[in-house]
């Protein structure tokens, strides 16, 4: 039977880059072609479908849903001290999976940080809680992307063709940086030369397909290099310690 990851992220391209790189590292480590992955694992939100878990929906469905937690809840602190951003949201949504129809063998928190500082400590946060008061005990992983998860897709960018390096030279000569060597340098002003939204759309020609390809022929291991200050290496590493081990004692 299949593991069951649970995914908690914004939109479908948040969970299409999350859930692809952990696989390419499951892959990586097992040499396993995608048929025989997908019957050790299946991403899932809170059931089976939709097959993640909406960061926006997660108040309503715990007030829906989660009837004996107190009204206060959502304005507590946590062990007297102030919630930090995503804090509140973090536990809710680990609640929800926690006390779901079928809990999950293991949670993905996938966000982007919108370069705001606290939002990491803020979901470390809800994790402590949920480990101590709730008594979660399966593996949360946090993945985390500065400022956005293109930068993590970029990260992966290979050129393939000569139209693609044609590409990726314009975009150095216009922003004077490597866009995939350096792809934190990005900002997420919308439509300027910088937005790393723009500069993907640009590099991949605004096709969905190829950018699932960038992580799907990357090597793991040049990922953790090249996206050590985008959150990506921390997020593949904390992919290769806490689910890599359940997936091998599921084998």
């Amino acid at each position: 039977m299949a593991l069951s990851f649970a995914v908690v992220c914004e939109a479908p391209a948040d969970r299409e880059t999350g859930c692809g790189l952990a696989d390419a590292v499951f892959r990586q480590s097992f040499r396993l072609p995608r048929a025989e992955l997908e019957e050790r694992r299946a991403w899932r939100g809170l059931e089976a479908k939709p097959d993640f878990l909406k960061w926006g929906e997660v108040y309503n469905l715990v007030k829906s849903k989660l009837h004996w937690l107190p009204r206060h809840y959502f304005h507590g602190h946590f062990k007297g001290k102030s919630a930090l951003p995503d804090a509140r949201v973090g536990r809710g949504a680990m609640l929800l999976l926690k006390h779901s129809a079928c809990p999950p063998d293991a949670i993905f928190l996938i966000r982007d940080d919108d370069r705001k500082t606290q939002r990491r400590e803020g979901l470390e946060q809800a994790k402590r809680e949920a480990r101590e008061e709730h008594g979660m005990t399966m593996p949360i992983v946090i993945g985390l992307a500065h400022p956005k998860r293109e930068a993590w897709v970029l990260a992966c960018f290979v050129p393939q063709s000569e139209a693609e390096r044609e590409r990726l030279e314009e975009i150095e000569k216009e922003i004077h940086f490597s866009p995939i060597k350096e792809p934190e340098r990005l900002n997420e002003k919308h439509g300027g030369p910088r937005d790393p939204k723009r500069v993907l759309r640009v590099l991949t020609n605004d096709n969905p397909e190829r950018e699932a390809v960038c992580w799907e022929q990357t090597d793991p291991e040049v990922l953790k290099t090249r996206g050590s200050e985008t959150g990506l290496r921390d997020y593949l590493c904390q992919v290769e310690e806490k689910t890599v081990p359940l997936l091998n004692l599921g084998a």
